[in-house]
Parts: C-alpha cells; sequence; structure tokens
C-alpha cells in the first residue's frame, strides 16, 4: 500500500506528496533499508507520515476471531471468523442478531472501505461451536460462507442438500447470506458420520458452489462417481465437493487422499472450469502424482497441488511439493 503524508495546519490536514525508496546500506550492514522520499512541505510544522492507513478492531468482551476476508465491487470489506462474545457490536438488524450460545458462534461483517464504519454484522451458530473459515461474493453480491459446525440445530439448513448433521463431532457447513447480511437464505451441513471441517470456497461461473476440506468419514456424501470414491484409509482425507449455487443439491464430491492424513485448504477454479485444490498430506501414495513436477513424498508432510475436472470425476494431475521435513500449502 502507498504511504501517505499529512500536515495539520491551523485545523486543516495538508496532504504531502510521499512515495517508498531503497535507502543504500548503512556502515557494515548487508541489506538496505527503506525510507521515504517527500515533496514540498512547510517545516514549521509537524509532519505525519503514515503508511498504515487506518485499521480497526472488531470484537466484542471475549474471545474472536478473524479466518477470512474479500472486497465487495463497491469497495466494503466482508470479514468473517468465530466469537465467543454475546455483545458483538452491530449484530442488530442482522440475519442472526444473537448468539447461539454455544462455545462458539461464526459471523459475518460488513465495513466501510475506509475501515471507520461498521455497516453490518451478523452471529452464525447453533447451540455448539460454530467457526466461519472461508468466504466469498457471488456475482450479484450475496455472501457465501464456509466452515465447521458441532451444532445439531443449525440455522437454515431446513431445504438444504443436507439438511440434518451428519453426526460427528463436527460437520462442514456453507450459508449464503445477503450481501447486506440481513438475511440467510440458505445454509447446509456436509457431512459423514465421522470429523469434518469446510475451509477452502470457491464459486464456478455458473454460479456453482466448490468447496474443500478433510473428512475421517468413510460414508462422506455424494462421493459415488467421483474422481476418488473411497476414503484413503487413514483418520482424515480431503475432500472437494461442488453444489448448486442455492446450496439445495449436492451434484458431486470426491475423496483427495491417500493412506495417510491428507488436508485440503484452498481451492479455485481454472479458466476451463477445472478445479486447483492445494493442501498437505502425509500420504506417499498421493493419487495421480506420477508425471507431476514433483512426483514423490519428500517426508514429514508435503505441501501438495492436484487438478481436478470440473464436475470432479477425474483426478487429471497431482504433484507434491515439499523436502524433507513439514511443507503445508494453504493459499493457491
Amino acid at each position: 500500500t502507498a504511504p501517505v503524508a499529512w500536515q495539520e495546519i491551523e485545523g486543516e490536514r495538508q496532504p504531502v506528496a510521499v512515495r517508498y525508496v531503497l535507502l543504500a546500506p548503512e556502515n557494515d550492514a548487508t541489506e538496505a533499508a527503506y525510507g521515504f522520499a517527500l515533496g514540498a512541505y512547510d517545516r514549521a510544522h509537524p509532519l505525519t507520515i503514515d503508511p498504515l492507513i487506518q485499521s480497526t478492531y472488531l470484537g466484542g468482551s471475549n474471545n474472536d476471531h478473524l479466518y477470512a476476508l474479500t472486497l465487495a465491487a463497491d469497495g466494503d470489506v466482508l470479514v468473517a471468523g468465530e466469537t465467543g462474545s454475546t455483545d458483538l457490536p452491530g449484530t442488530v438488524g442482522g440475519a442472526q442478531p444473537t448468539h447461539g450460545l454455544g462455545n462458539r458462534d461464526g459471523f459475518v461483517a460488513r465495513l466501510s472501505g475506509d475501515l471507520r464504519t461498521l455497516v453490518q454484522n451478523t452471529y452464525l451458530g447453533g447451540g455448539d461451536r460454530d467457526e466461519i473459515r472461508t468466504l466469498t461474493l457471488s456475482a450479484n453480491g450475496d455472501v457465501l460462507v464456509g466452515g465447521v459446525t458441532a451444532s445439531p440445530i443449525f440455522p437454515g439448513t431446513a431445504g438444504g442438500a443436507q439438511p440434518t448433521y451428519g453426526g460427528g463431532a463436527y460437520d462442514g457447513f456453507i450459508a449464503r447470506l445477503s450481501g447486506d447480511l440481513t438475511s440467510l437464505q440458505q445454509s447446509t451441513y456436509l457431512g459423514g458420520s465421522g470429523w469434518g471441517e469446510t475451509l477452502a470456497l470457491a464459486l464456478a461461473d455458473n454460479g456453482d458452489v466448490l468447496v474443500g476440506g478433510f473428512t475421517s468419514s468413510t460414508d462422506f456424501p455424494g462421493t459415488a462417481g467421483g474422481a476418488l470414491p473411497t476414503h484413503g484409509g487413514s483418520i482424515f482425507d480431503g475432500f472437494v465437493s461442488r453444489l448448486s449455487g442455492d446450496l439445495t443439491v449436492l451434484r458431486q464430491s470426491t475423496y483427495l487422499g491417500g493412506s495417510d492424513y491428507d488436508y485440503v485448504y484452498a481451492l479455485t477454479l481454472a479458466v476451463g472450469g477445472e478445479v486447483l485444490v492445494g493442501g498437505t498430506t502425509s500420504s506417499s501414495d498421493l493419487p495421480g502424482t506420477e508425471g507431476g513436477a514433483h512426483p514423490l513424498f519428500g517426508g514429514g508432510t508435503d505441501g501438495f497441488v492436484a487438478r481436478l475436472s470440473g464436475g470432479l470425476t477425474s483426478l487429471q494431475q497431482s504433484t507434491y511439493l515439499g523436502g524433507s521435513d513439514y511443507d503445508y500449502v494453504y493459499a493457491l
């Protein structure tokens, strides 16, 4: 972000031209530092140089965490995470104005682009632990979020692709809210009888919702006909699922993993509609790595990247990415 500078003169803020510059190393230093090059200013008055334009707290009287952020077309900032605060600011008028009174609730907030106004906030959760880990915006500005829940009664799941809790310690979930955060349009569980979490989310050109995460469920919904229809055999396998944009239909799921621990942390879509996935694996037999940029497991845990067909019915290629110690892919 470009720096800004100003002077307060007779009660008015006067802007001063400023830019970053690299400085030559001083004395025995081996690395250059950076400084600021300034335009004309009145040396009789103090000068403020502040590369941080604005920041803000966002939370109540308990623990609050932000996990995801995106920008709206009008420049507003959308953030999401989890909260233990029953007094989170700005939730009046939101889709869920009060805390679900479990251990944690998810929440989504919309702020002005300059971070000076909390436009709207809303809780999202049931009577147990709920966390939002990822969010994105649809073409019409709706807010889609994904995360993990232990709540057997989660708001808005009636009519969803999976309206009832899968039964394990945690289920993944996906929800769709209006852009102004005042209405919950639809939500759905996504999980089997074991532990599962939704950690990544992306939208296809036709509005379908792609999500990824990890699961211990050998009965994860919708994997029949998928690229890898059965669980790899260890506790956790990665998964990828495709749902209709209104979250009422689960079109396809697939496991993604080998015989050890595997997690999907990131996904996006290629121009042709294929699904690119990133994550981490302890499996020396991760499917599809033959012919990849790094076909052999490095040891410890490796990051991995995989490419699936848009319908999730075929694994086109995957590759390890790592050395002999611990390596993780979190973004793509």
